[in-house]
């Protein structure tokens, strides 16, 4: 689906709707609490500042995008996204000009807005300052002029230190493919165009389609898909003929806290060089990868965050207070503000390795069925400890099924049925670090440590890993 409108009006979004039904383009609203009766007039009130929590019109059928918009046009009303459109086309052009005309009908509106909210306080301050008898000095803010100047260097923690750290390296990637066109971020790793991004911000140019990388400068390059791992909703496209782009510094997600403090980037409704600022609001979500509305069927131990992150958004870059990167914007909760998620970098890190490297994405493979520990299973089948992961699975009907699979990587570096599994090179197997995200961080073809717990001893074993099919 693709958004094509948005306003805190209700005329305004009822009008959107009946017109594209008139023209058969179906639809569908998001944020449809706006639409409890009397709730109306106190949600667009506070709507007003907060252009997020608007209702918003979307196209069922991404094919439908470019008619609808057309549509909007035609009846007087603009997508919500031209103004961003224009100043996007101006820096693509080196139009000067046109540039500063589209930013000053930004600004014009926005003034408007403020005046409009600001009149009746302005005139009643002139009234009383003209009925002043009382004799008394008066002293007033406009005959002061500004002290002095916003140009501190920014402490390199704060958010405004880490965006300007990040943004030359932030990029808006436009797709068009046979089903659709939309857009996403993406974040440079490499000086010569290698760009990370989400699997569905590129999957329709996957055949035949276009892609576009937008850099903060506004200077344009066509990209190439690298690779893409739909399991992990990450991919790596390549700018073409690129040279000293300044690549990001990646951090480590694995030792995140809850409370942490973390920047996103991106380019949400087409307005690049988008951001938001929140915490770590969680960690290991089970999240469907593949975009806001989680349309794949992938789960992953996911980073929940609160710093905003809309359409558009997909790709970008979560980074901490060091300015290092940590997550990869990819999903949002439906229908809810301030819930979103991101791939921990820890998981991308060997994808984008093998990018780097020239060889084929492929994701690591241990050939085992297990069950992460946690209290209530240890207490239940009497376990020795309280935290890893036991070897053996269970059927859909809870029924016990052989944990090692015969020839497989695990089988051939020794782990049995019931081994319970303590770590894997030297890091703890538990509730914050399960073996499936602790394993992610591994290439196949790596050969690994892991430390069993058998019959109350500890064996160390070595574990070649393999690739892991299609399809798992």
């Amino acid at each position: 689906m693709r958004q094509i409108y948005t306003s805190p009006r209700q005329a305004n979004i009822e009008r959107v709707v009946q017109l594209m039904a008139e023209n058969g383009i179906e639809t569908s609203i998001a944020n449809r609490r706006a639409y409890q009766g009397s709730d109306w007039k106190r949600f667009s009130y506070s709507a007003k500042g907060d252009r997020d929590s608007w209702p918003q019109v979307w196209v069922t059928r991404s094919e439908d995008q470019t008619r609808a918009r057309q549509v909007l046009r035609e009846a007087g009303l603009e997508p919500a996204t031209r103004f961003a459109e224009e100043l996007a086309a101006a820096r693509s052009a080196g139009d000067t000009t046109r540039h500063k005309q589209a930013s000053t009908r930004v600004k014009l509106v926005v003034f408007a807005l403020i005046v409009g909210g600001a009149a009746g306080s302005v005139g009643g301050y002139l009234v009383a300052d003209s009925n002043n008898n009382s004799g008394n000095p008066v002293t007033n803010s406009l005959n002061t002029g500004p002290t002095a100047s916003n140009t501190n260097n920014p402490s390199p923690d704060s958010v405004e230190g880490v965006a300007a750290k990040l943004l030359p390296s932030l990029v808006e990637l436009q797709v068009r493919g046979q089903t659709g066109a939309g857009e996403g971020s993406g974040f440079v790793i490499s000086s010569d165009g290698l760009i990370i991004t989400n699997n569905h911000v590129v999957a329709d140019a996957a055949d035949g389609g276009d892609i576009v990388a937008v850099f903060q400068n506004g200077s344009t390059a066509k990209a190439t898909i690298v690779g893409r791992d739909p399991t992990s909703d990450v991919a790596v496209v390549r700018a073409q003929g690129q040279s000293g782009l300044p690549p990001v510094q990646l951090g480590r997600s694995d030792d995140l806290k809850v409370g942490q403090d973390v920047v996103a980037f991106g380019s949400p409704y087409e307005l690049s060089g988008t951001v938001t600022s929140g915490i770590v609001s969680s960690l290991h979500r089970p999240t469907r990868a593949g975009g806001e509305d989680g349309s794949q069927q992938t789960v992953m131990d996911a980073i929940q965050t609160d710093a905003a992150i809309n359409p558009g958004n997909s790709g970008g870059p979560l980074l901490d207070a060091a300015g290092q990167i940590v997550g990869i914007n990819t999903a949002i909760a439906s229908n809810s503000n301030g819930i979103g998620f991101a791939i921990p970098i820890d998981i991308a890190r060997p994808i984008m390795q093998q990018a780097v490297a020239g060889e084929a994405l492929s994701r690591p493979y241990m050939g085992i069925h297990f069950q992460s520990i946690d209290r209530k299973l240890a207490d239940k089948d009497k376990l020795p400890v309280k935290q890893g992961a036991l070897v053996g699975g269970l059927d859909d009907q809870g029924n016990a099924v052989p944990g090692v699979e015969p020839g497989k990587p695990a089988d051939q570096g020794g782990v049995k049925d019931g081994d319970i599994i303590t770590s894997v090179n030297g890091k703890t197997i538990d509730e914050e670090h399960p073996l499936d995200a602790v394993l992610a961080q591994s290439s196949p073809g790596d050969t690994v440590t892991v430390d069993v717990l058998r019959d109350g001893k500890h064996v160390t074993l070595q574990v070649t890993l393999g690739t892991r099919p299609a399809g798992l």
